[in-house]
């Protein structure tokens, strides 16, 4: 039969056992979250560096297009002036003058058209932006927060257990230590 002091320390070493691996659980958790955090803040920085190139492309797609309506806009005007010069019209004319304004007119739209076209879908990559560096920001505090609140119930754990392992054994010593010795003179 073991002697109760034995049997005693073992329970104390079990239940300290159990208290370190209950900490080092709670750790490896926070490690783990704030890993999960750091790698979706590091593709939301990926993402609005990607928003960020898209918004360049969109402003200077929009003129481009702008560009090539201008050009289509006086390709257009001189092709009506010299159609209508062609059918004897008199270019200089009044009415002449009023077509080609239109167009004039029509193609410097459709230029502004495009280029605010163009602006608006930058300030939309623009904002996507921002909002995944935003994200990735509070992405990278939640696994800061992680840590920190793995450490802290990583430290209560160990101290509670640290409590509960002196209140164990001062309970069973004060058992122990009125209990008579075994096998004395007397028996």
């Amino acid at each position: 039969m073991c002697h109760p002091a034995i049997v005693m320390g073992v329970g104390m070493a079990i239940s300290a056992i159990g208290t370190v691996q209950q900490a080092s659980a709670q750790k490896t958790a926070g490690e783990a979250a704030n890993s999960a955090a750091q790698y979706r803040a590091k593709v939301g920085e990926q993402n609005a560096a990607i928003a960020r190139g898209n918004a360049d492309r969109a402003f200077l797609a929009g003129r481009q297009k702008a560009s090539n309506k201008g050009v289509e806009a006086a390709a257009s005007k001189a092709r009506f002036i010299a159609s209508s010069a062609g059918q004897g019209v008199e270019v200089g004319s009044e009415s002449i003058d009023d077509v080609v304004g239109d167009i004039t007119g029509i193609g410097a739209l459709d230029q502004l058209t495009l280029t605010h076209q163009g602006i608006r879908e930058a300030a939309n990559f623009n904002q996507q932006a921002s909002n995944l560096a935003a994200g990735a920001a509070l992405d990278r505090v939640s696994g800061q927060n992680a840590l920190i609140n793995a450490s802290n119930k990583a430290r209560g754990t160990l101290i509670s257990g640290l409590g509960k392992t002196t209140s164990s054994v001062a309970s069973k010593w004060g058992n122990f230590a009125n209990t008579p010795a075994q096998g004395t003179a007397g028996d």
